[in-house]
Order: C-alpha cells, then sequence, then structure tokens
C-alpha cells in the first residue's frame, strides 16, 4: 500500500555565509531529490510504500534507508554546485517515531500523513542526527 507523506520543515537552519543559496531535500540512496529552495516554510511531498500487516509496520521506498526495525528518511540541505549535490548537514526522520494509532486512521481513511519539522534549535544551528519527537509534530495530512 502506498502512503503519502508531508514534510512541512520549519525553522530551518541558516546556510549563510558558505551558500548565498541554500535548497532542503530527500536523499535517495546517495543522491538528493525534491531539492526545494528555502522559504520560510518549506514542504516536501514524498510516498512510500508500506506492508502495514508486518510488525513492526514495514516501510520501502528510494527514500527509506535505515533496517526494517529502524527505517529513517534523510532530510539533506546543501546546494548543486556545477551539476553535484554539496550536503551541508543533515537529519533523520525516524518513521518508527509515527503513533501507530495515527498510522492506522491513516491507512483506513486513505489519508497520507504530515509531519511538521523543526530544523534548527534556539541558536539557529540545524538539528543534525535523528530529530527528537520534540521537534516533530505528526498529524493526518489536511487536518
Amino acid at each position: 500500500m502506498e502512503l503519502t507523506l508531508d514534510l512541512i520543515c520549519h525553522h530551518l537552519p541558516d546556510c549563510a555565509p558558505a551558500s548565498p543559496v541554500c535548497r532542503i531535500g530527500v536523499q535517495e540512496k546517495k543522491d538528493v531529490r525534491e531539492a526545494a529552495a528555502y522559504a520560510g516554510l518549506t514542504e516536501i511531498r514524498l510516498r512510500v510504500q508500506l506492508q502495514a500487516e508486518a510488525n513492526p509496520p514495514r516501510f520501502k521506498g528510494p527514500a527509506v534507508q535505515g533496517t526494517p526495525a529502524e527505517p529513517f528518511i534523510y532530510l539533506s540541505w546543501g546546494d548543486w554546485v556545477e551539476g553535484v549535490w554539496v550536503m551541508r548537514q543533515r537529519s533523520k526522520i525516524q518513521l518508527n517515531t509515527i503513533p501507530a494509532e495515527l498510522l492506522a486512521k491513516a491507512l483506513a481513511g486513505g489519508d497520507g500523513l504530515q509531519v511538521r519539522l523543526r530544523l534548527s534549535g534556539a541558536d539557529g544551528k540545524a538539528i543534525t542526527g535523528s530529530l527528537k519527537p520534540a521537534d516533530m509534530e505528526w498529524s493526518l495530512a489536511g487536518a
């Protein structure tokens, strides 16, 4: 079954002075796709495959990395320089943090999910590594 994920990125980290332009995108293997230019709020939509009957549910797709027990998606920020993605930093969205009851509602109703992601701390610096639950707010898409 296919599940749509809307990533709503806010409080984006500062890229200056290293780059006047900064983009954020989803990493697929070593490549980055869906790299959108920074704005006050940047949204990225992607689709993943889900085996909901597995325990835990199994996420698959080009953007899904990690193990079946600990799947994640990398958000990468940087820019293309002469056709090559130059990554500045990245964060992990751990898919096993999606509340089970919310995932069940999304699957039962055919809805997607959205997650609001806070990507910088109070100091303006990027939150790297695995995002903490306090930095992610999961909900049904359009809710």
